[in-house]
């Protein structure tokens, strides 16, 4: 049973009603008690709700600006690879395992590293997927005798020292990484 002259009730129509009475003391009285304490509750729900609001609002742009996020990716393979740039296209297809060769036949292989956050930005920038995601992907792929699970290694140095030991192998590293040894086909 609603009471018009209840504030609560008004302003929150989607809480209980109050359908329960004790004995003593009028029913409007009642109802007006307990929705005062009704109310009261739910403004201190809502202060809370404000602070955590702000308060992660507030991180967001930590979150954004944290050097590791910030960083760029280059895509790298040998400087004997007949190939002297990349779109982005082209990337995800190769690391998607659809391209199995460059445009002069020879065979391409993609390295990928384990984690971290220059996996995270590149597949993020070039693959267009999470690093979950990639990962589902190559199982689904080796599952259905489709692919192979990629090559990874756990730091830049042993993947950039594979790259460019072999050519037709292609592979990424942070912008900030010395690539003097290998051709930067593209980067981000």
């Amino acid at each position: 049973m609603n009471n018009p002259g209840c504030q609560n009730c008004l302003f929150y129509p989607f809480l209980p009603r109050h359908d329960t009475a004790e004995k003593t003391g009028s029913p409007l009285q009642l109802k007006l008690k307990s929705c005062k304490k009704r109310r009261a509750k739910n403004e201190k729900k809502r202060e809370w709700l404000i602070l955590i609001t702000m308060a992660l609002l507030m991180m967001i742009p930590m979150l954004a600006a944290s050097p590791a996020r910030a960083g760029g990716v280059k895509v790298i393979t040998s400087s004997s690879t007949p190939v002297d740039s990349i779109d982005q296209a082209d990337v995800k297809k190769i690391f998607l395992g659809k391209t199995k060769s460059w445009p002069d036949g020879n065979p391409v292989e993609f390295v990928v590293l384990k984690s971290g956050d220059v996996h995270e930005n590149f597949l993020k920038s070039y693959v267009k997927k999470s690093a979950s995601q990639f990962k589902t992907y190559w199982k689904k792929q080796v599952f259905t005798g489709k692919g192979k699970n990629p090559t990874s290694f756990g730091s830049e140095n042993e993947l950039l020292a594979y790259v460019t030991g072999k050519t037709g192998v292609i592979g990424y590293v942070s912008a900030e990484t010395d690539t003097a040894d290998a051709k930067i086909l593209s980067e981000q």
